[in-house]
């Protein structure tokens, strides 16, 4: 189960983890006033996602996914970027719909730590990654982690004996909180030494076990209901990739990157995603047929795009799909379709000959253009 990052938050400062001083805002003015309330002379403005841990943190999408504002209209305008942004985690593609602002500390050291299970061990690891990025990793004795194995483990670490012993004891902390939620692994990374003497954990993970997740029930509570929950949940049971956004133009694409284009793409042309639901590189006709259904049934839709381009999805068994699902539904809306690669031409002639209303086309701006300019001309 994944939180979010103020979440963990939450759960490390109620665990005795010093954190930095933050709170969680859904518009640009909540943002705005947020950071005034939390004072000092810049903020940490973070997107609020699950699943970021490792595909935006070593991305150069990292420099969205968190800024530094100087000032609170800084916050406002950066918090209003973010949440119109759409990312692509480690769980799939996400919309921003809350931000974390957080007090901004200048670092005068980091490093990050770990207390993990290794299953192929059987063993619990305590795990040390230094400011180098040299990764040290030791078994924790059967007694647990004391004071007298921690200060062997940081031994090599340029650090004074007064910040040593706080490092300790937030290592203690965390240690008890793996026992505590019987969790698979908890994480720092990274702990810093900010410029006023404070060692604070600046970001955090808990991967926890699920099937101990029954014995905290304040765990399960944090995971947050989101809106369009009936459809994610239809998209997940046939491994489809979706996102509702809050526009009117439905995309059906396949593969997350074409995904991110096409909205980027969009958005250049004054139009606006309803929704992006990416069927994976190789569905059959039945599964496009029921992607296709999918995107229809959001409300606000009055357009469809669907932008393929097939290496080894088939692009005659897309066109299938789509004359299925099409001769089902009454579709009273424009559907605009680019496919380019496998099987192209013989996908676009079924699409030609079935005599349905689909507007072929054949790049990608032609047809982001032509979707656009039709929903516009139904307003």
């Amino acid at each position: 189960m994944d939180l979010y990052d103020y979440q963990i938050k939450q759960i490390f400062e109620q665990n005795g983890i010093p954190v930095l001083k933050g709170a969680v805002a859904y518009t640009p003015a909540e943002a705005q006033e947020m950071a005034e309330k939390i004072g000092g002379a810049k903020w940490f403005i973070k997107a609020q996602m699950c699943g970021v841990y490792e595909s935006l943190r070593d991305k150069t999408d990292a420099c969205r996914w968190v800024e530094i504002a100087a000032d609170p209209s800084d916050v406002f305008h950066i918090a209003d970027r973010m949440l119109k942004d759409v990312f692509e985690t480690d769980i799939g593609l996400q919309k921003v719909k809350k931000v974390y602002v957080e007090e901004a500390c200048r670092i005068m050291q980091k490093i990050r730590v770990s207390i993990q299970v290794d299953f192929e061990k059987q063993q619990v690891m305590f795990v040390l990654e230094d400011q180098k990025e040299k990764l040290f990793r030791f078994p924790v004795p059967e007694k647990g982690i004391t004071n007298g194995f921690l200060y062997r483990c940081l031994s090599k670490l340029d650090i004074s004996y007064r910040d040593l012993k706080k490092i300790c004891e937030i290592i203690r902390k965390l240690y008890q909180l793996f026992l505590k939620y019987e969790a698979v692994a908890v994480e720092i990374r990274p702990m810093v030494l900010t410029e006023d003497h404070r060692i604070v954990a600046l970001e955090g993970r808990i991967l926890f076990d699920s099937d101990a997740l029954f014995k905290h029930p304040e765990i399960m509570q944090m995971k947050e209901e989101e809106t369009g929950r009936e459809r994610e949940m239809t998209a997940k049971q046939n491994n489809f990739k979706y996102i509702t956004l809050n526009g009117n133009i439905a995309c059906l694409v396949n593969g997350s990157g074409l995904g991110l284009a096409t909205i980027d793409l969009i958005h250049a042309c004054q139009g606006e995603v309803a929704c992006l639901l990416d069927v994976g590189t190789e569905p059959s006709k039945e599964t496009v047929a029921k992607a296709f259904r999918l995107v229809l049934s959001e409300p606000d839709v009055e357009g469809v795009l669907v932008n393929i381009f097939g290496g080894t999805t088939r692009c005659d068994i897309i066109a299938k799909g789509l004359i299925g699902a099409a001769q089902e539904i009454a579709v009273g809306m424009p559907i605009v379709v680019r496919m380019d690669g496998t099987n192209a031409q013989i996908g676009e002639r079924f699409l030609i000959e079935s005599g349905l209303p689909f507007v072929i086309t054949h790049t990608m701006k032609e047809a982001i253009e032509e979707i656009v300019q039709k929903v516009q001309a139904l307003s």
